[in-house]
């Protein structure tokens, strides 16, 4: 088979052919319809070449002037008889390329079992040869006994098959004998098709497609669907010969040879101007007609709704190929400059920066008002991408964020709107909803501030929900351990204060003593007054006055455990090694008869004694003068 391009020059060579015969042949009968010659040449010009057997030869043989003429002159004697029915009888063609009976004599009856038809009819398949016989009983008004017999053996069956494809049922229904000047219904329009498809009628008849184009576009419709076969978009692709070899010449031509208008007229929601072909000069001046082909593009075309536009840019669905492949290649390129974000902010003026550019320009996110437009594309990420807002709850929430941002090439709204601050931009985005130590790490000059080490303690408090006085009971389960202090990032707050118990007594001065946030080292023991100290507490604690002391430690309720509990492990266990009652002299809480000094218990290094030497001597010195005093009184007694 010849080249598209051999085959597209032989079809013009044989169009001029024909528009010869036309002048030399009928241009008598085309001048007595009164109309315009010019015209009504042409049409029968563009029926010539496209009928049946015409196409076959345009598409199998190279052009030849001497070859064609034959076949020529006798498709326009077909054309001629259709176009002009007052000149000759009524016309249809027939079945094969057998020659037509010019006569106008009625054929002569002939039986449909003639031997001919029934030899070609033997080597059809079954569903063939039983369309064949419902043919032969439902059209026999339609189809003549002659033209039957006369059918090529094999031809018989590619035309069965397109007589069954607009004639499923076997009954040909007769053409109407009203002018074609008349309204037509949406069927007999059809039915006109159904002719011209099926080869029963050679050509449309004469004027069919110049009265409007509410015919063409339903016969346009019809013939696209039932006989090509293809979609609306596939058919652009054809080339000119595929209209014309379907009847379509003249309402080809009234469309100035543009096949996307043609098909405009049967599809007037699928094709559109600019698909396939080039729009009428100063088309994309209008705005509403730029508008209208980039929303085809992305609403229809693409099948992107409105609210999903960012994504596809962003994903790389709305580009530059994606407009070439819909023929908007010049609208892109002299209308937007390249620009597939001015196209889609033309169109759609609600469309934010982020939704046009697939890389926004760094210079959107300076100043404050940068600073909001940053805040606005990054909660449209995180909507995206679908992100909770308990995913930010980690002091990695930058990287989190930054690698959301990156896929979207939006890092730079984080780094030039926010400085990189999770916290500044979670604020922003959900006020009120994280502390910064949440979401970042916190510089240990900032917990300087004793407003936020409270706020700090505050809310770790309120997280593992204890109050104030269950405090101490929270740090012996665990609850308020250095540990939980670092996974809720507030370490740099115990870096700052060096231990829990600093941390609660810096917020809470003077609410708790040491021993009751956490474990005591052995040398906090060294000073006696800190033993004094714990036993005092410890008796408050216990409900025991100084009096009863003695009665408390008899009676099992001042005891190493009860003591263990309230926190003074380390100093009844392991420097009393678990006697209660000289922890108890030694803090002078209980009388005894000789002074319990506490370097018996605690050995003390020298710097140990220096730090307790003030207390030491004055027990002494109270000592020495109480034995003084009890030494006068006896010898005054003796005396007197």
């Amino acid at each position: 088979m010849p080249s598209s391009g051999v085959i597209e020059k032989t079809y013009r060579q044989t169009l001029n052919q024909a528009r010869e015969i036309v002048s030399e042949r009928l241009s008598v009968l085309v001048r007595a319809t009164g109309g315009d010659y010019e015209e009504a040449a042409e049409d029968i010009a563009q029926s010539i070449v496209g009928t049946e057997q015409v196409v076959r030869l345009i598409v199998s043989t190279p052009y030849d002037r001497s070859v064609y003429r034959p076949v020529l002159l006798e498709a326009a004697d077909e054309v001629g008889r259709t176009f002009f029915p007052e000149g000759s009888k009524r016309f249809f063609s027939p079945l094969s390329d057998a020659p037509a009976v010019e006569s106008n004599a009625a054929e002569p009856e002939q039986s449909f079992d003639s031997s001919e038809l029934e030899q070609a009819a033997f080597a059809l398949p079954q569903h063939l040869r039983s369309y064949l016989n419902t043919l032969l009983e439902n059209a026999a008004g339609s189809l003549s006994a002659a033209r039957l017999s006369a059918i090529k053996t094999d031809l018989l069956a590619e035309r069965l098959e397109r007589l069954q494809r607009h004639f499923p049922d076997g009954r040909i229904p007769p053409l109407s004998n009203a002018p074609v000047a008349d309204q037509m219904s949406d069927d007999e329009i059809i039915l006109h098709a159904r002719y011209v498809a099926a080869r029963l009628a050679v050509a449309f008849p004469w004027g069919f497609f110049s009265r409007d184009t509410r015919r063409t576009g339903i016969a346009v419709n019809y013939l696209v669907m039932r006989e090509m076969r293809k979609s609306p978009e596939a058919a652009l692709q054809e080339d000119t010969l595929s209209y014309v070899a379907l009847g379509l010449g003249p309402a080809l031509r009234r469309c100035g040879g543009s096949v996307n208008r043609l098909l405009a007229l049967g599809f007037p929601e699928q094709i559109r101007p600019w698909m396939g072909s080039h729009v009428p000069t100063g088309y994309w001046e209008e705005t509403t007609n730029r508008r209208d082909a980039v929303r085809w593009l992305v609403e229809q075309r693409l099948g992107i709704p409105p609210e999903g536009i960012g994504r596809a840019v962003h994903q790389n669905i709305i580009s530059k190929k994606a407009f070439r492949e819909a023929g908007l290649t010049w609208l892109l390129k002299n209308i937007y400059g390249w620009s597939v974000a001015h196209a889609l902010a033309e169109s759609y003026p609600q469309l934010r920066p982020w939704e046009c550019f697939c890389r926004v320009p760094v210079e959107t996110w300076h100043g404050d008002a940068g600073r909001l437009l940053s805040a606005e594309a990054i909660g449209w990420v995180f909507r995206q991408e679908g992100m909770q807002v308990a995913m930010f709850g980690t002091q990695d929430a930058a990287r989190v964020i930054n690698s959301a941002l990156t896929r979207w090439h939006l890092g730079a709204a984080f780094r030039i709107g926010f400085s990189e601050n999770s916290f500044a931009l979670l604020n922003s985005l959900f006020p009120n909803t994280f502390e910064p130590w949440e979401v970042t790490h916190v510089p240990r000059e900032a917990w300087k501030d004793p407003a936020l080490r409270a706020n700090a303690v505050q809310w770790l408090l309120k997280e593992h929900h204890v109050e104030v006085e269950k405090i101490p009971v929270a740090i012996r389960n665990g609850l308020l351990s250095p540990d939980v202090f670092k996974k809720r990032g507030l370490d740099g707050l115990l870096r700052q204060m060096g231990s829990v118990w600093r941390t609660i007594d810096d917020v809470f001065p003077g609410r708790f003593v040491r021993w009751e946030l956490g474990s005591v080292p052995n040398s906090y023991w060294r000073a006696r007054s800190s033993v004094r100290e714990a036993a005092v507490w410890s008796l408050s604690r216990l409900g025991i006055e100084l009096a009863h002391v003695e009665d408390a430690l008899c009676s099992g309720t001042l005891t190493a455990q009860a003591l263990t509990r309230l926190g003074l492990g380390t100093l009844v266990n392991a420097i009393f090694r678990g006697d209660v009652r000289s922890m108890m002299q030694v803090a002078g809480v209980l009388p005894s008869a000789r002074r319990v000094p506490l370097r018996r218990y605690y050995r003390q290094l020298r710097q140990d004694r220096i730090a307790s030497h003030a207390s030491e001597v004055e027990d002494r010195v109270e000592a020495f003068r109480a034995r003084q005093k009890e030494r006068r009184r006896r010898t005054e007694n003796h005396w007197c």
